[in-house]
């Protein structure tokens, strides 16, 4: 009789069968290190597993042509049960078959040494909805019932503590916990594992628990390289695989091989996604989970950031101003603005509302003062956006606010944020 149990440890699923993972590329003078992210792919250091993951990717992505889509589990429509393969070739000669449909969806993985298959089956809406696993542990299969995954191992049914997806490069993964932590398998066979933030960056940790890689979300790439836990070397890939920078550890500096860089004093990668470096004219260069650059130096704002990375609050030159933002679960829709104006000991509080073009005021003790009808607007930049409306039908009048870094105003038509106008 078949049971059903959930399984709820912070481990593999698949290890627990057996027993039953600068971007940044500066562009100004060596007083001004302000870059444009890139980085992502191979080798440098080779830390375990990375290299292999990115290089795979890569040599699917070019013999099939397709677009890069991590994460995703099917398309819509019928596949078509023809088959054709892709041989993926890594640097040691070691071969991964991966069979695929005529709708390009992957069918069947081949892992190197041909001691694990994995076959994918989707539904009639082209969504991953089944995956058996064999290899010299023996068979189980993962199957989905609504979005609820489940694994059948002789015969008993457990219950998984997260989803299971496939994307188009062939890296399987599988959540070790809803929402968080998750293991990620490349065609090679090669495993690391990695949680996602709301910014959308990759963070991938090694045996010992340390970010060994941030994968970006615009694809720019960080490595890490390690000697007994401590962070000695770091290096940067553009999107399209091309190095753009390393950072060695020498004494107490840390030296790139770039001449128009000064040295730096403090390099970190992140939990919540980020990179940091603060270099010895006492500028600040954090690269966000997503990409963009934000540059703190004598006079510019100053940034805090959550634990998903997400701006927490900026603090404005001159001390006179604090803004805090909240967000609406993992997503980077804000929730609310609290505006403090330090020099007038003012308290605003901005809570979002069912409607995006409406807010809902209160002070620093939380008495309600109104509704503010506009539209407000946080980039990934730290740029804060706000237009007021002038009236219920007259949304397209007024102009858009816009509070930059260095503590200028300007005022204009359209918004510098294109991204994350709040609440969606």
């Amino acid at each position: 009789m078949t049971q059903s149990s959930s399984f709820d440890v912070g481990q593999s699923v698949e290890q627990a069968a057996r027993t039953s993972h600068i971007s940044s590329q500066p562009t100004k003078s060596k007083r001004s290190p302000a870059a444009t992210s890139s980085g992502s792919v191979p080798a440098c250091h080779k830390p375990p597993g990375w290299a292999e993951l990115r290089s795979i990717d890569r040599i699917l992505l070019n013999s099939l042509k397709l677009p890069s889509m991590r994460g995703a589990t099917g398309r819509q429509g019928v596949a078509s049960r023809e088959q054709t393969s892709v041989t993926a070739k890594r640097d040691q000669g070691i071969d991964a078959v991966i069979e695929f449909n005529q709708a390009k969806e992957i069918t069947r993985i081949i892992y190197p040494g041909q001691n694990k298959i994995r076959t994918f089956q989707r539904d009639q809406n082209g969504r991953l909805c089944s995956v058996a696993t064999r290899d010299a542990d023996g068979c189980r299969t993962y199957f989905a019932e609504g979005a609820q995954w489940f694994v059948t191992i002789e015969g008993i049914k457990l219950r998984l503590p997260g989803e299971i997806s496939l994307d188009c490069c062939g890296n399987f993964y599988m959540e070790l916990a809803a929402g968080g932590l998750r293991r990620r398998e490349s065609p090679a066979g090669v495993t690391v594992e990695e949680y996602v933030t709301a910014t959308g960056a990759r963070v991938a940790l090694d045996a010992d628990g340390n970010i060994a890689a941030i994968e970006r979300s615009d694809g720019s790439f960080v490595q890490a390289t390690r000697q007994n836990g401590s962070l000695t070397a770091i290096c940067h890939w553009q999107p399209d695989g091309r190095k753009s920078i390393t950072w060695t550890m020498s004494g107490n500096l840390w030296l790139s091989d770039r001449d128009d860089l000064t040295p730096c004093r403090h390099i970190a990668l992140q939990a919540n996604g980020n990179t940091v470096y603060d270099f010895e004219d006492t500028t600040r260069l954090v690269i966000r989970g997503n990409g963009a650059e934000l540059l703190e130096y004598q006079g510019s704002a100053r940034f805090c950031f959550d634990s998903e990375g997400r701006i927490h609050s900026i603090q404005y030159p001159g001390g006179k101003k604090l803004r805090s933002f909240t967000y609406a679960g993992r997503t980077t829709n804000l929730a609310s603005i609290i505006v403090n104006n330090l020099e007038k000991g003012l308290i605003r509080i901005y809570n979002a509302t069912d409607r995006s073009d409406l807010w809902s005021v209160s002070d620093g003790s939380g008495r309600k003062l109104g509704l503010w009808a506009g539209q407000i607007g946080l980039s990934n930049e730290g740029i804060y956006s706000l237009k007021a409306h002038r009236g219920e039908h007259t949304s397209s009048q007024g102009l858009w606010r816009s509070f930059k870094s260095d503590g200028s105003e300007t005022r204009e038509a359209t918004s510098c944020d294109t991204t994350h106008t709040s609440p969606e």
